[in-house]
C-alpha cells in the first residue's frame, strides 16, 4: 500500500499513514477534529442513582456495537420510499434491540447507545447549538457556522420524508414532514436546477449544512463527473437514522438504503431474526403497499421514548391506525395515528407480523418447512 495524507478541513494538519499496516488515519483525525469543534461536554447519561457518567472520549460512542443492514433497491423511487418507511420502524427497532444498558462500567439510566454516540461525535459549534448568540453580519459572517442553528448532532434520526411519489406526502405534506429543515440554499437550487425532485433536493441539501471531518490530500480536486468521493465524505459522516444510499459513479451497484438503528444483539441468531424480519418488512410495505408515515415529529418522539429503560413493556409509541392509505382519511376528525404498545404494533390486529404471515402465505414458491422455520 501507498502513502496516504489526511487533513482535517479546519486547522490544514496532515498525518501519512499505510493502511495496510497501521490502519486507516480517519477514525483518528475525525476524534480529533470532533474535539477541537466541540462547544461543551459530551451528553451525560444519569446513571439509576442519579449521578451523571462521565465520558470523555469519542471511542464511548463510536465504539458502541451495533446491527446495521443494506437493502438493495429495485429503482431511486424504491429506495426513497423504503427510507421514508424504515424510518418509522427506526425507533421502534432501537427500543426492540436495546442492549447498551452499562457504559463505561456503570449502570446507566437508559438502555440504549444512541444518544451516547450523537453526543460523542456532535461538532456543533455554540452558534449551532443555540449557546450563543447568531452573528450574520459580524467578524464571522463568512462562517455559516455563526449564521445558523443546527437542532441536532451529526449523528441523530432524519428530519425528513424523501419519496417523490408518496400518495400521502402528495396529499398533506405538511403534516407528515412537519420539522424545520436547514439546507445549503445554495446546494437546494442548484440541485432544483438539474431537476432533482424538490424532496430529495432538500434531503442531500441537508446533508451538506455538515462540514467536512476529514479529507485525503489526494482527493482534494476531483472531477465530480467521474468520482463520488466528495459526495460521500459528506454522506459518510451524517450518521443517520437511516441512509438514503446512491450509487457511485460508475458502480452498477444501484440504489440501496441502510437501517441503523438496531442494537447488536447477544447472538447470531437474534441478529438474523432482526436482519430477515426488516428485509421481509420492506417486501411486504412493496407488496401491500403499506403507507406507515406518521409526522416527522412523532418519529422524533419516538426516538426519545425509544431511549427510556424498558420501553418495549413499558412505555408506547406513535403508529398509524391504519395502513392502508385512504386520502379521505387525511384532515378528518379520526386521527391517522396514535400511541401504541410494541405488542399492538407487532402481534395486534393487522399488526407487523401478521402482514408478514400474510405475505408469506402468498408466496407459492415456498415450502412448509421453510415457513414453519420463518414463524
Amino acid at each position: 500500500s501507498s502513502s496516504t495524507e489526511c487533513c482535517t478541513p479546519s486547522s490544514s494538519r496532515f498525518t501519512a499513514t499505510t493502511p495496510g499496516t497501521s490502519g486507516s488515519p480517519r477514525p483518528p483525525l475525525s476524534a480529533e477534529e470532533i474535539r477541537s469543534r466541540q462547544a461543551a461536554g459530551l451528553w451525560l447519561p444519569p446513571s439509576l442513582d442519579g449521578k451523571v457518567i462521565h465520558m470523555d472520549a469519542m471511542a464511548f460512542g463510536m465504539g458502541a456495537c451495533c446491527l446495521q443492514c443494506t437493502y438493495q433497491c429495485c429503482s431511486i423511487d424504491e429506495a426513497a420510499s423504503h427510507y421514508d418507511a424504515l424510518a418509522v420502524l427506526s425507533p421502534l427497532f432501537l427500543a426492540l434491540t436495546a442492549a447498551c444498558p452499562v457504559v463505561r462500567g456503570m449502570v446507566a439510566d437508559t438502555d440504549v447507545r444512541w444518544h451516547v454516540i450523537a453526543a460523542s461525535v456532535d461538532d456543533r459549534s455554540p452558534v449551532e447549538r443555540g449557546l450563543e448568540p447568531l452573528d450574520p453580519k459580524g467578524s464571522h459572517a463568512a462562517d455559516t457556522r455563526h449564521r445558523r442553528r443546527l437542532p441536532k448532532s451529526r449523528y441523530d434520526s432524519i428530519d425528513c420524508y424523501i419519496s417523490p411519489n408518496s400518495r400521502a406526502l402528495n396529499t398533506c405534506e405538511q403534516t407528515y414532514n412537519d420539522i424545520e429543515v436547514v439546507v445549503d440554499e445554495d446546494i437546494y437550487q442548484y440541485l432544483l436546477k438539474k431537476g432533482i425532485s424538490r424532496r430529495l433536493a432538500r434531503h442531500v441539501a441537508h446533508l451538506f449544512v455538515r462540514d467536512p471531518l476529514v479529507m485525503y490530500s489526494d482527493q482534494l480536486k476531483l472531477d465530480d463527473q467521474l468520482f463520488s468521493a466528495h459526495f460521500e465524505n459528506i454522506q459518510s459522516t451524517n450518521w443517520n437514522s437511516v441512509r438514503f444510499k446512491p450509487p457511485p459513479v460508475g458502480d452498477e451497484i444501484g440504489w440501496r438504503v441502510e437501517f441503523r438503528t438496531c442494537e447488536l444483539s447477544a447472538t447470531d441468531r437474534e441478529n438474523a431474526y432482526f436482519s430477515c424480519f426488516i428485509t421481509l418488512m420492506l417486501r411486504v410495505i412493496s407488496h401491500f403497499e403499506i403507507e406507515l408515515r406518521i409526522p416527522i415529529s412523532r418519529v422524533e418522539e419516538n426516538m426519545q421514548t425509544a431511549h427510556a429503560r424498558n420501553a418495549v413493556q413499558d412505555h408506547r409509541f406513535w403508529f398509524r391506525c391504519n395502513l392502508l392509505f385512504r386520502e379521505e382519511d387525511e384532515g378528518s376528525d379520526k386521527p391517522c395515528w396514535q400511541l401504541k404498545t410494541m405488542d399492538e404494533i407487532f402481534n395486534g390486529d393487522n399488526g407487523l407480523c401478521s402482514l408478514v404471515e400474510t405475505y408469506l402465505e402468498t408466496l407459492v414458491d415456498v415450502d412448509a418447512k421453510t415457513l414453519e422455520y420463518v414463524n
